[in-house]
C-alpha cells in the first residue's frame, strides 16, 4: 500500500513533529523497517529538520532493530540539544540489549561520557554557587531537573560501556528512598565501573560538597562564582 512506498518516507518522517500524527507516523515507518532508515539518516543529519522532529528521530531508530540503526545513531552521540542527545543514548541502549552489538565504539562513547560528567559537575558547581538564595523556588527545581536529565544520559553511556551490568536497575535504585537501597546500589556500582569513572561520579551522586568541588576545580577547571557573577554573566 500507499504507506510502504518509499516515495512518502520523507513526508511521513515530518509528522513525528506533530503530536497528532506522530504515533502514526512512527507506526509507518516501523512497518517500512529498515529500508526507512536512509531517509531518518538525512532527515536527522539535515539542517532544515525541526527540532521537534529530530528528537524522534532517534525513538524510531531505536525501534528498528537493525545494525544500520547503531551506525545512524552513533553519528550523532555529539548532538547539541540534550533531549536529543539523550534519547540517542537510550536508542543505543535499547539496540544493545536485543542483540545489536555496538562494535567499535568504546572510545566514542567514554569520549562522550567524559564530556556529559562535565556537564553534570557544570550543573552541579552553579547550584551550589546559587544556594542558598535559590531555595524553594522555581530556578532550584529547573536546576534539579537538569541535573537529574545529566544523571540519566550519564547512565545511558554506562550502560552501553558496561553493558554486562544493569545499569538501568542502578540508577532506579539510586533515587530510591530507602537508604539501605540506596547504599546496595552506590556498593554495585563502585564494584562495576573502573576507577577514573568512579573518582568522578560518586561524588556527584553522594557528596560531600568539598569534594565535589575539589574535583571541578582541580580535575576539570571549574571554578566557583558568586550569585552576582552568575546574575551578570
Amino acid at each position: 500500500g500507499q504507506v510502504r512506498h518509499p516515495d512518502l518516507l520523507p513526508g511521513v518522517i515530518q509528522h513525528l513533529g506533530n503530536p497528532t500524527t506522530m504515533v502514526a507516523a512512527t507506526q509507518a515507518l516501523l512497518a517500512f523497517g529498515e529500508g526507512s532508515c536512509g531517509d531518518l539518516a538525512q532527515a536527522f543529519t539535515a539542517a532544515e529538520t525541526s527540532l521537534y522532529v529530530r528528537r524522534q528521530i532517534p525513538k524510531v531508530l531505536g525501534r528498528i532493530t537493525c545494525p544500520t540503526s547503531t551506525a545512524i545513531l552513533l553519528q550523532h552521540l555529539g548532538e547539541e540539544d540534550d533531549h536529543t542527545r539523550a534519547r540517542v543514548y537510550k536508542a543505543l541502549v535499547r539496540l544493545q540489549a536485543r542483540g545489536i552489538p555496538i562494535n567499535g565504539s568504546g572510545e566514542q562513547l567514554r569520549a562522550r561520557l567524559d564530556t556529559e560528567m562535565r556537564l553534570a559537575y557544570e550543573s552541579a558547581v552553579l547550584q551550589l554557587d546559587l544556594q542558598p538564595g535559590i531555595d524553594g523556588s522555581l530556578l532550584a527545581d529547573a536546576l534539579a531537573l537538569r541535573q537529574r536529565f545529566a544523571f540519566d544520559r550519564i547512565f545511558y553511556l554506562l550502560g552501553l560501556l558496561y553493558s554486562e551490568s544493569n545499569m538501568a536497575e542502578i540508577r532506579f535504585s539510586l533515587a530510591a528512598e530507602d537508604p539501605r537501597r540506596r547504599a546496595n546500589a552506590t556498593e554495585l556500582l563502585d564494584t562495576t565501573i573502573d576507577r577514573a569513572v568512579k573518582n568522578q561520579l560518586l561524588p556527584l551522586l553522594e557528596g560531600p560538597d568539598n569534594r565535589l568541588l575539589a574535583i571541578a576545580s582541580e580535575e576539570l577547571g571549574l571554578q566557583r562564582q558568586s550569585a552576582a557573577q552568575r546574575s551578570a554573566a
